[in-house]
């Protein structure tokens, strides 16, 4: 059924089992399906309250290091469901990427200051940076997807659901919709992630993704699935700094500090693979905020 269904259909089945000591990042923005024998009014509430991450982007290629804090209002499992506009390789990241991210951008900020840059300067080193990890969901268990055949999506999720022995599911329309959507604007890769949830907040382990892209990107539409305010941390990493906002208006995403202007080296102790996608000797960093309603955003965020 998979052959007829994706008519040369790729899939890419990873099973991740990532183990750290202590609380750390999670995932960046995805659609959720609850997984059990819930019915329309049963359904639970699927909370993503803090979403970070890191974007290296030279203008062909992307890397996102990806992370979120989740919850459920009843314990469930959750298929998550992340669009990319091509093909993905990924691999496990490494969780201090983000704490020694934060402390480069606070260093440089503080520099800054000490430069004679002004006073605006230091109170964003006091808060530029500053993100709250939870205890750590576990493992994933993930599978990379390449769909041709949009009216086919909505089965494929009910055959996946089949054999893991679960019956049928119940999938939001409104997810169905903004797939749809993404498969319009030319988006064919999809990165179906399984994790379990209750009703303690927790944050994913951070996975990376690496892919070809002619926009910086970062997903919001797919969140309109879930539930709740959400506060968005973005770290972008970049040859010359965003300038043109042509997904999301650029008067909804806040930067916490002017462009930084950074030396290759520094990213290289933080990132290596991030480094390597810049050729020239300094990386242009900036902490881009977006804060909303997880039902309102009907825009990803796409610059260049």
């Amino acid at each position: 059924m998979i052959r007829t269904f994706f008519n040369g259909l790729a899939i890419t089945m990873l099973a991740l089992g990532l183990v750290f000591s202590q609380p750390q990042p999670a995932f960046a923005d995805r659609g959720s399906i609850p997984w059990g024998n819930w019915d329309a009014q049963n359904m639970p509430e699927i909370f993503e309250p803090a979403q970070n991450a890191i974007i290296a982007w030279n203008g062909k290629e992307e890397i996102l290091l990806l992370s979120t804090d989740l919850k459920a209002s009843k314990p469930t499992k959750v298929l998550e469901v992340l669009p990319l506009p091509s093909e993905p390789v990924v691999t496990r990241g490494d969780v201090a990427t983000f704490a020694k991210i934060n402390a480069l951008i606070n260093d440089e900020l503080r520099q800054n200051w000490f430069g004679g840059k002004g006073p605006s300067e230091t109170r964003a080193a006091n808060g530029a940076a500053e993100v709250t990890f939870h205890e750590k969901i576990g493992a994933h268990d993930i599978r990379v997807v390449h769909v041709l055949e949009s009216s086919e999506f909505e089965q494929w999720i009910r055959d996946f659901f089949k054999k893991e022995g679960t019956g049928p599911q119940q999938i939001s329309p409104v997810l169905l919709a903004t797939i749809e959507q993404y498969l319009l604007d030319g988006y064919h890769w999809f990165v179906f992630d399984v994790v379990e949830l209750g009703l303690q907040l927790k944050s994913n382990d951070a996975i990376q993704y690496r892919f070809a892209t002619d926009k910086f990107y970062y997903p919001l539409r797919i969140s309109a699935t879930d539930s709740g305010e959400t506060n968005i941390r973005l770290v972008a990493l970049t040859e010359r700094g965003l300038s043109r906002y042509i997904g999301l208006p650029q008067e909804s995403i806040r930067q916490a500090h002017r462009k930084l202007p950074v030396e290759k080296a520094k990213i290289v102790d933080i990132n290596q693979e991030m480094a390597s996608l810049f050729s020239g000797e300094t990386i242009s960093v900036q902490s881009l905020r977006i804060q909303g309603n997880l039902k309102s955003f009907d825009l990803d965020v796409l610059a260049r």
